[in-house]
């Protein structure tokens, strides 16, 4: 938001899994003009891999993204992941939507569902990161991929933006 709240997922912002999950004491976020600053972990959602920072917006000019629905996906349909894969800041990825209401494993060991499945890369980094339709509308948070060998392998997942939406207003 314009106010500095940003969604990212919860595996970013903590460490441990299931009972032992704890929000991370520092936490930065750093801009494309190579600007860092602090963020609170306001709150995350374990079983949604969803959370809230708070940056203070003094001096920054944010460009908010807006939050899309899920309703009307379809297989096919393009998109784009924006992260940081290996390192690389400021990566982007471009692909279709490959499946619609997967079920992927949570922080918690449950298993999340309706996650949106794509061909765009995503890597170790793009986590966090949005997942975005061809309008800029944040479809999704990109979360995990599911491989064999530790590479990216075209099978990409992403938490709705459905669902991003219940945990951010929780």
């Amino acid at each position: 938001s314009g106010e500095g709240e940003i969604a990212t997922n919860a595996h970013v912002v903590t460490s441990g899994e299931g009972p032992d999950i704890r929000k991370a004491s520092n936490v930065f976020v750093r801009f494309a003009d190579g600007n860092q600053v602090p963020a609170q972990v306001k709150g995350f959602d374990p079983f949604a891999d969803v959370a809230l920072l708070k940056i203070d917006p003094k001096g920054l000019t944010l460009r908010p993204l807006p939050l899309g629905s899920t309703k009307d996906l379809h297989v096919g349909a393009p998109v784009a992941a924006i992260g940081s894969p290996f390192g690389e800041e400021q990566s982007l990825s471009v692909g279709v939507i490959s499946a619609l209401d997967r079920s992927i494993q949570s922080l918690t060991g449950f298993d999340t569902t309706g996650a949106i499945q794509t061909d765009a890369a995503i890597n170790h980094g793009n986590s966090g990161g949005p997942l975005l339709d061809g309008r800029g509308r944040v479809l999704g948070i990109n979360a995990q991929i599911q491989t064999s060998t530790g590479d990216g392998s075209g099978v990409g997942f992403a938490v709705p933006a459905d669902t991003v939406r219940r945990s951010l207003a929780q």
